[in-house]
């Protein structure tokens, strides 16, 4: 999870890292705090350009590490005679429209999913992914040392214990926990 939390909401080379068509990152400004709180996590998910609507909320990039998500204003079909859509964005609580417009290429996708409590728990482990994995190897560790213990102790282990089981618990290991059946199993075995 951990690993999982810091490569998903990390940014790539060239733009945010996807998974199966899904990107996610963390609010930083508070330019759609109506709808996506400061430090929520959005999760957009990759999609063609010409299905995007008006009032759709979009994320994309504004260089090769940044990327915005803003709500879509407006539709520019055929941006610079290249053929291709561009986007008039805003933020929800900025006064005015984003001065450039959003090219197609730059949409990373459309917002799919938000959660203020999830974009806490993602920035703790971001933050925190050393002391996190530092417990998990500690509770490893500690829940071997744990089962090795019980185990010395249920005789299961070392030399003695191997020789002092008897032939029916040999046979079946789950006479151990169960000996009235261990007798009737061995009457059976006798008869």
């Amino acid at each position: 999870m951990i690993v999982g939390t810091v490569i998903l909401t990390g940014s790539g080379e060239q733009g945010p890292r996807s998974f199966a068509g899904f990107t996610a990152q963390t609010v930083l400004t508070s330019s759609m705090e109506d709808v996506y709180p400061k430090g929520a996590l959005v999760v957009s998910r990759r999609t063609d350009p010409n299905t995007l609507e008006v009032g759709d909320d979009i994320t994309f990039m504004t260089s090769e590490t940044t990327t915005i998500t803003h709500r879509i204003i407006g539709i520019v079909e055929d941006y610079a005679d290249t053929g291709q859509r561009a986007f008039q964005t805003q933020g929800v609580m900025n006064q005015a429209p984003d001065s450039q417009l959003v090219p197609a290429v730059n949409v990373v996708g459309k917002v799919v999913f938000h959660s203020y409590a999830a974009g806490k728990v993602v920035d703790f482990l971001k933050s925190s992914w050393p002391l996190l994995l530092f417990f998990l190897i500690l509770l490893a560790v500690l829940i071997r040392v744990l089962r090795y213990i019980y185990r010395k102790d249920d005789g299961q282990s070392g030399d003695t214990g191997k020789h002092k089981k008897s032939k029916t618990q040999r046979e079946n290991p789950l006479a151990r926990w169960f000996p009235l059946k261990a007798k009737m199993i061995r009457r059976n075995a006798q008869q």
